[in-house]
């Protein structure tokens, strides 16, 4: 009889330490999720900052003829990202592209310009793991 009782807290013990393990596991794959989120969120609101702000490239600045005669000006566009996250409260707010709840001190963020006058830039978060992810449009021209 002493024997079926240490079986089933044996058995009970068990259960309850893989189920706080499973448990563990599913909260850190649910966090890692809802990072990954926030980044294409955050991704998605570069982006349409950039569509409302973009510059002349100057080298690319040209007069050229038309086959009638006239002159006409071409250039081409290169976009702008914002200086810092922070930046993207107009974008946030007004235009509501994406949530408020993001805390956006979690995230990294730099922009580089190149030599072409072409800006991209790089967004990224550190995950309950341990190992930085780095957001899909980042290092895109």
């Amino acid at each position: 009889m002493w024997i079926s009782r240490l079986v089933i807290k044996l058995l009970c013990i068990v259960l309850l330490c893989s189920g706080v393990s499973y448990g563990r596991e599913w909260i850190q794959n649910y966090r890692a999720d809802m990072l990954m989120a926030e980044c294409r969120a955050i991704d998605h609101a570069l982006f349409r900052w950039a569509e409302m702000h973009t510059a002349v490239r100057p080298n690319t600045v040209a007069v050229q003829e038309t086959a009638s005669g006239s002159k006409r000006l071409s250039y081409s566009k290169a976009r702008r990202y914002p200086a810092s996250l922070a930046d993207l409260g107009t974008v946030r707010t007004e235009q509501g592209y994406f949530v408020r709840f993001i805390d956006l001190t979690k995230f990294t963020y730099s922009v580089s310009t190149g030599a072409d006058d072409v800006q991209i830039y790089r967004l990224g978060v550190t995950m309950p793991n341990g190992t930085y992810y780095e957001s899909p449009g980042s290092g895109q021209r």
